[in-house]
């Protein structure tokens, strides 16, 4: 019995130490109140800010609106078919023509691009017969 009384007032013990070690208001937290004086009021100071800085931040703004802004893909009408049989329109079976001259430059970098594919379209299904004399010498093209 004696011992049961001697671990009961240990536990206790234990647990006053626990609780004591939790903090507590007006303890060890103090509720902090501030008022504010009525006749001092807040002073706003403009910053300092030049011309050159502005201009510059405004140019910041508009390169964002450049790289933000919508791009209108237009679908344009290029069909590499129909490219193959303008390039062996303009080729015969007798004659070689020069690999550049198949390319129209005014049609941008789109149509130059359709002619190439229609162009290895024509030589992969051997309609046409691609020729160089030497390393780096102009390519020929000429049709089967």
């Amino acid at each position: 019995m004696l011992i049961r009384q001697l671990k009961a007032d240990e536990v206790i013990k234990q647990a006053a130490v626990d609780i004591d070690t939790l903090p507590r208001i007006e303890r060890d937290m103090f509720q902090a109140s501030v008022s504010a004086a009525p006749d001092i009021k807040p002073v706003t100071v403009p910053p300092e800010v030049s011309l050159v800085d502005i201009a510059r931040a405004f140019g910041e703004v508009l390169k964002r609106i450049d790289a933000n802004e919508d791009h209108h893909v237009k679908r344009e009408h290029l069909s590499t078919r129909e490219r193959m049989s303008q390039i062996l329109a303009k080729l015969s079976s007798t004659e070689y023509i020069g690999f550049e001259c198949l390319f129209d430059v005014s049609e941008g970098r789109a149509g130059v691009v359709v002619s190439f594919l229609a162009l290895m379209e024509l030589v992969k299904e051997l309609l046409v017969e691609l020729v160089q004399n030497e390393p780096f010498s102009p390519i020929y093209v000429k049709a089967y």
